[in-house]
């Protein structure tokens, strides 16, 4: 997936890394936009993953996460691939408790069905 993010935007800097592991980030600077999809939502631990995120965004910075809705394919899915189903309400959750701001669900068009059944995406900024 970032190999082909890099072709096509090769102006963006992209990083993979571990948000579990605060020193994968340590010598990284600050970011005007951080982006995930389904890493941060099923596999991180929240209370230590989004702080990490919140320190490395600029002021006003935005946060988009994509994750797996809580509902009968969600379930399947994450007894298939062992994640943990949190559903967007902890997501808002743990992030209004990180001290973001300007949280909101953004809607996936029923044109995107099946994804828009299966995933639902938050955006949400550094205060």
């Amino acid at each position: 997936m970032l190999k082909l993010c890099s072709k096509r935007f090769p102006d963006l800097k992209l990083i993979q890394g571990d948000f579990n592991k605060a020193k994968a980030f340590e010598k990284l600077g600050k970011y005007d936009f951080i982006f995930s999809t389904g890493a941060i939502t099923e596999y991180s631990q929240l209370d230590i993953s989004l702080p990490l995120i919140y320190k490395h965004l600029k002021k006003k910075g935005t946060l988009i996460l994509i994750g797996i809705n809580r509902n009968v394919v969600g379930k399947v899915m994450s007894k298939l691939w062992k994640f943990e189903l949190r559903g967007k309400e902890k997501i808002i959750s743990a992030l209004k408790k990180t001290k973001f701001r300007k949280i909101e669900v953004v809607p996936v068009s029923w044109k995107l069905f099946p994804t828009s059944y299966v995933k639902f995406v938050v955006k949400a900024r550094k205060a």
